[in-house]
Parts: C-alpha cells; structure tokens; sequence
C-alpha cells in the first residue's frame, strides 16, 4: 500500500492528480491522508469534483482528513458519489473498515506538495498535525519516505491559481443556477462574493461569467533563502523529490 499525504499547497496539483488518478485506477492499494488545509486547496483546485467524472471504481482506496470539518465545504457530498471510503478525526466508525488498512503493507509514504510551513516543523521535529505526526512515526519504523516539498531548487517556481473572482458584480446579473455549491453568496448583499472554502472547482462560474472569474493564471513566487535552506536540511533525513515524475518513477522500481 502507498500512502499519499496533501498539505495545503496547489503547486504541481495537475501532476499530483494525474498521478494519484492512475494509483487509483490500477487498483493500487492506497491511503490518501488529508490535512486540513490540504483538502480545502485540493478542493478548490477540482480534485473532489474530478473524482466524481471519472469510471474508476474506488475499491481499495481509503482517503483519510485531518478533522471533520472541512467535509462540510461540499467534500463528503462529493465522495458520497463516487464510492471512495472516506473518515475524519476523531476516528469514526464509517473507519472500522480500516480492519483493511492493518492488514496492508506500507510500500511506502509520499507526501506531495508538502509546505514550507510544515518542512520548517519537520526538520525541528515538531509533530503537531496528523501528517507530521505520521512522518515521524514513520521515520521511527524506517518506512520508505518521499517528499516533495513547495519551495525547493530556484529562487522562483511558477504556479497555477485556481478559480478566483476579480470583479464583484451585483445580484440581479447572477444566475443563481450557475453555481449549486454555494461558492457564490447572494444572501447578505445586492452584489455576488465568492465563497472559496466552498469552491468544489467546477469552473462553471469561469465559463458563464469571463470577466468576473478567471481560473489557471499563472503567478511567480520567490523562494525565501530559508525555505531553500531548510529544504537541503530536509534531504538529510528525507527522500527529497524535486518533480511529480521523480515521484512516479520512484513507485515503479518498488
């Protein structure tokens, strides 16, 4: 079994699902673990909605959050359609079918994107999130662990945005049918605001209103000397991977 942590960085969101996607549909016995944060990015991004439109039958795959509530923003309602067995801390007993997950055997953890905010923790061998909490329980029995960190090699990586509004616009121009999610708040005031917990990144509001919401700009960000250093110290201790292909070629020669 493979086990894939997501913290709450969008970088390289197309590859990670592509990836994970195939895992899926090969039927590879895998653990996706959510922190909270990553579940909401992931959202937005469409991981959840995409899941949904896809024919892979989710048989030996489990996806565990970091607590309840992020199932709220649209999540659960998404999973309930696609058949993947899913549970949040505290465990509940939709879980008890993790009778499955003792019985597998780790190949390995990935953790793919994980932040400059949780490689700051990690090196410092603090544990205070269920994902750190795994690598370090992890590192302890000598599993195979590869990470692939948000900040990393150059001084400046380029990302992609996900759907995001750039211009407000009043409620009598807004079809409330665009969007069945609640991502587009129409209740307190006479113009349209953009609810992004809630975005499950359909892109319908792109499609039926261009000039207020745009989705996939690019955006430069610049590395922080820091996060670059702490990134090397990281590679001391971890598998450190530098692209999602580095990850994918790693799984094949386990």
């Amino acid at each position: 079994m493979i086990v894939w942590c997501v913290t709450g960085g969008g970088d390289f969101f197309d590859d990670n699902h592509k990836l994970i996607l195939q895992l899926l549909s090969k039927n590879h016995p895998i653990l996706v673990v959510f922190s909270n944060a990553g579940a909401v990015v992931y959202n937005r991004y469409g991981f959840f909605w995409n899941l949904t439109r896809s024919n892979i039958e989710f048989t030996n795959s489990y996806f565990l959050f970091e607590s309840q509530y992020v199932l709220e923003y649209n999540i659960s309602d998404l999973l309930k359609k696609t058949g993947v067995v899913y549970s949040a801390l505290p465990r509940d007993p939709t879980f008890a079918s993790g009778v499955w997950l003792a019985n597998q055997e780790i190949k390995c953890i990935i953790v793919s994107p994980l932040t400059s905010n949780s490689v700051a923790k990690l090196i410092l061998g603090i544990n205070d999130s269920l994902i750190l909490n795994l690598l370090s329980a992890g590192k302890k029995a000598n599993q195979l662990i590869g990470i692939l960190p948000t900040d990393r090699g150059s001084n400046t990586i380029t990302t992609k945005l996900p759907v995001r509004q750039n211009k407000i616009f009043k409620l009598e121009d807004y079809d409330p049918k665009v969007c069945m999610f609640r991502a587009l708040d129409s209740t307190t005031y006479s113009t349209i605001y953009y609810l992004p917990e809630y975005c499950v990144g359909c892109r319908k509001c792109v499609e039926k209103y261009p000039h207020h919401f745009t989705v996939d700009e690019k955006l430069e960000i610049h590395i922080r000397p820091i996060d670059q250093q702490n990134t090397q110290r990281l590679s001391d201790e971890f598998r450190v991977f530098y692209s999602v292909e580095e990850i994918s070629i790693f799984i094949s020669s386990l």
